[in-house]
């Protein structure tokens, strides 16, 4: 991804303009200073991605010309050529998306656990408390 925060501050006040008319468009803020980016799950296990419906309401909105939506994301991406639709929007959208942070994994540590025999074997990742005793010692 090019840098674009290392532009002069003639295109850095473009972007600026840009990306203050991209986040207080009707489609992401409704009118807030808060941008808000809708994802879907096809199921419970599915990866969340961006609502497709965001793309066509930005379109429908205007509030980026065709000529803005390439200028954004080939400034963000050092690409050139793609399609609105295709690339422009959903992978802007995308690079500026909260879902994109790494999260931490999660393990689950049940409250009610079982203290066992010392010497127990363990599996591991097993937190129910057998084999607590070795593991302290």
């Amino acid at each position: 991804m090019k840098d674009v925060f290392k532009v002069d501050q003639g295109r850095m006040n473009r972007y600026n303009n840009i990306f203050d008319r991209l986040f207080t468009s009707r489609t992401l803020s409704n009118g807030t200073r808060t941008a808000w980016f809708s994802y879907l799950a096809s199921s419970l296990n599915s990866e969340f991605k961006l609502d497709a419906k965001i793309v066509d309401n930005l379109i429908d909105e205007n509030i980026l010309n065709s000529n803005e939506w390439q200028y954004l994301w080939g400034g963000i991406t050092g690409q050139s050529m793609g399609d609105i639709k295709a690339h422009w929007i959903p992978e802007v959208l995308n690079l500026l998306s909260p879902v994109n942070i790494d999260y931490p994994h999660i393990e689950l540590i049940p409250a009610i656990r079982r203290i066992g025999e010392a010497g127990t074997p363990v599996k591991e990742k097993d937190y129910s408390g057998m084999g607590i005793i070795d593991r302290l010692a």
